[in-house]
């Protein structure tokens, strides 16, 4: 792989960690929220809802880890071979 390549993959893992940390910020602030909800607010449709999300974050930041990995493995391929 040539320098340029490594390079725009390299520009793409910063925008997959950044959005890694954005992603987790926005889970910590909905798992906060709703550990904060009184009881009975978390006990219905509201906490379900934030359960809801809280799921869904917890899916898509699994996923990007794994585009993550995928994208740190690709690089250590292209490097042992030049």
């Amino acid at each position: 792989m040539n320098k340029k390549r490594l390079t725009e993959i390299g520009k793409v893992q910063n925008d997959v960690q950044a959005a890694l940390d954005t992603l987790q910020g926005i889970l910590d602030e909905e798992q906060d929220a709703k550990d904060n909800m009184p009881e009975g607010l978390q006990n219905g449709p509201s906490g379900e809802r934030s359960d809801a999300v809280i799921d869904n974050l917890n899916s898509a930041i699994s996923e990007i880890e794994s585009a993550k990995d995928s994208l740190e493995n690709a690089v250590s391929c292209m490097e042992s071979v030049e």
